[in-house]
């Protein structure tokens, strides 16, 4: 979430710290972001040749400066890319200042990471899923999350369409998982923004996330209103892809939410990140009022 700069922000200069300086050494790829530069940062020699470059300004004679910005937003991850020096002066340059806007360097940055990001990410599901099987337990009566009308018949008919999500949700990494099961938690709509300050995550990494999710047709974002939010998919697609169960059970969601908050010794993410879907036939128990 941004904060909002005091005058001590205005010509406040903080070092990014180690673990941003980490991500977007990691995300560079040991390469200049600027379009069509392939200046190594760490030559041969291994003398660093890089230089970190703010989108907004931290001074307020600095290029792009914005003075709704923060000292801890200008050392961001999201606010900062690496240049080889030529590029840096570029850019920040009394020239380059007024031609390249926050815009520009934002897609720049984008464009650039993206060809390394994918890769980064892919080896932390490798590592990730090491420590956590990906087989699902599947559910074989739902006699738990049924509505108390339903039928033997009914039964019989979602039976097969709840698992088959607990097989989409088995695709996914871990790290989106959380995710899915964060927000399911989640009654009421939720920014992107108070998303990555919950989870402790960038913006950019929840982004990422979210695009696994949006590949399974489970969440996306909703952009048609400000703050763009973190909403939960609840219709099927014709096209085939994304779980069939929302097509005839679209509070599916909800009802696994409340299922699941009335339970002991289990919760939301046993489900969806553990993949004990057969948590849903009512094998955990049932919460007691407070004496």
């Amino acid at each position: 979430m941004v904060r909002q700069a005091t005058e001590h922000d205005k010509n406040d200069r903080l070092e990014p710290r180690t673990e941003v300086s980490r991500e977007l050494w990691l995300l560079s790829g040991n390469e200049c972001a600027f379009p069509q530069c392939h200046k190594r940062l760490l030559n041969e020699h291994d003398d660093w040749q890089g230089e970190i470059a703010h989108i907004h300004g931290v001074k307020d004679t600095s290029a792009r400066y914005s003075e709704r910005m923060s000292a801890e937003d200008k050392r961001a991850v999201e606010n900062l890319l690496l240049l080889c020096p030529e590029h840096h002066g570029k850019v920040d340059g009394q020239n380059g200042r007024n031609f390249y806007s926050v815009r520009d360097l934002q897609e720049m940055k984008r464009k650039h990471e993206s060809r390394f990001r994918r890769a980064l990410t892919q080896v932390e599901q490798e590592i990730g899923d090491l420590t956590v099987t990906n087989v699902v337990v599947p559910c074989t009566t739902l006699a738990g999350i049924a509505p108390a009308d339903w039928t033997q018949e009914d039964v019989d008919y979602f039976l097969p369409k709840v698992n088959e999500l607990a097989d989409i949700v088995r695709g996914l990494t871990q790290p989106s998982r959380q995710l899915l099961a964060w927000r399911v938690a989640q009654v009421l709509p939720v920014g992107i923004a108070e998303v990555a300050d919950r989870m402790g995550q960038s913006r950019e990494r929840i982004m990422e996330l979210v695009e696994q999710l949006s590949r399974f047709r489970l969440a996306a974002i909703e952009e048609d209103e400000w703050p763009y939010t973190l909403v939960l998919l609840t219709a099927w697609r014709s096209d085939g892809v994304g779980p069939e169960l929302f097509a005839d059970w679209p509070e599916f969601w909800d009802e696994l939410r409340s299922y699941m908050a009335d339970r002991t010794g289990a919760c939301l993410e046993d489900v969806i990140v553990g993949l004990d879907f057969s948590l849903l036939d009512g094998h955990c128990g049932t919460q007691t009022a407070a004496s």
